[in-house]
């Protein structure tokens, strides 16, 4: 009975410990996902920047010469701006795909430690009546050993009655005989 009941202990601490996990692993792939989508933001905002700078260096072109030379590094700086902008956004979607093929994997172990648990309620409650028959079962066996001695004296003493009966069987065997034959 207390085996059943360390088992379904032990049974309801692992499936508690599964459902953590998955719980765990469905807040990650939350925060993968918010973290893909805050990268998907960046690399638009990113990509927007680019291409403002790619066009801000034209207008900087006709206000003079001294002004003149900073358009066209102005407009340099937006192809890379935007490039940048297009792998962070690659980076995102991948993120956001792991986000979300964890909280599949958290949902299964989620199921699995919420049917461990209910496995063992029903063991722990079985290991109660067990513990609780323990004791009557131990004094009925400790009865029965009780009687292990008077059945041993009884049948010390029921050998010991029939050595005289088979030492009678003999004369009375005899006397039968002699009084039977002619």
């Amino acid at each position: 009975g207390q085996a059943l009941n360390r088992l379904g202990q032990a049974l309801n601490r692992l499936g508690q410990a599964l459902n953590r996990l998955g719980q765990a692993l469905n807040r990650l792939g939350q925060a993968l996902n918010r973290l893909g989508q805050a990268l998907n933001r960046l690399g638009q905002a990113l990509n927007h920047l680019g291409q403002a700078l790619n066009h801000l260096g034209e207008p900087i072109k006709p206000l003079g010469e001294p002004i003149k030379p900073l358009g066209n590094p102005i407009s340099r700086l937006g192809n890379p701006i935007i490039r940048l902008g297009e792998a962070i956004n690659r980076l995102g979607e991948p993120i956001i795909r792991l986000g979300e093929a964890i909280i599949r994997l958290g949902e299964p172990i989620n199921r699995l430690g919420e049917a461990i648990i209910r496995l063992g309620e029903p063991i722990s409650r079985l290991g109660n009546p067990i513990n609780r028959l323990g004791e009557p079962i131990s004094r009925l066996g400790e009865a029965i050993n009780g009687l292990g001695e008077p059945i041993s004296r009884l049948g010390e003493a029921i050998n010991r009655l029939g050595e005289p009966i088979i030492r009678l069987g003999n004369p009375i065997n005899c006397l039968c005989n002699a009084t039977i034959e002619p």
